[in-house]
């Protein structure tokens, strides 16, 4: 097994031991750990879709997003969940994949350079901020 996906794991283990926030007769609002877990999915969703990396990143976007599902999935509602948080969830998770392909494309195609120099910089701070929740 590879040594992130046992980190992965070993997370996923962990947020499952952890209260579980947005179901029914719980909190209406996702908390802050579930809402990061939904980011970074939607945004290595777009990596994943694109098969993109940004250079120097050392995160592997195919198997760190499926590690974010996974950990979405151990602490997040239920995809089929209709309750305010889910609806919450998938909108930032929706959100941050459209963010990310908007970056991604100005970042591969964009014709003014300071902007392409930008693009590139914002998304390898956000991918650093996902890397950051893994051990």
């Amino acid at each position: 097994m590879g040594r992130l996906t046992a980190h992965i794991l070993a997370l996923a283990l962990i947020a499952a031991l952890l209260p579980r926030t947005g179901h029914a007769g719980m909190a209406s609002r996702p908390d802050d750990l579930t809402v990061a877990f939904a980011t970074c999915a939607g945004r290595l969703a777009a990596f994943r879709n694109e098969g993109w990396t940004v250079p120097g990143q050392r995160l592997d976007s195919r198997a760190a997003y499926q590690g974010f599902t996974d950990l979405l999935a151990a602490v997040g509602p239920s995809p089929s969940d209709s309750s305010p948080a889910a609806v919450t969830l998938r909108a930032i998770r929706a959100q941050a994949r459209t963010e990310t392909a908007r970056l991604l494309s100005i970042a591969r195609y964009g014709s003014d350079a300071r902007r392409t120099r930008l693009a590139a910089a914002t998304l390898a701070q956000r991918l650093l901020a996902c890397e950051s929740l893994l051990p």
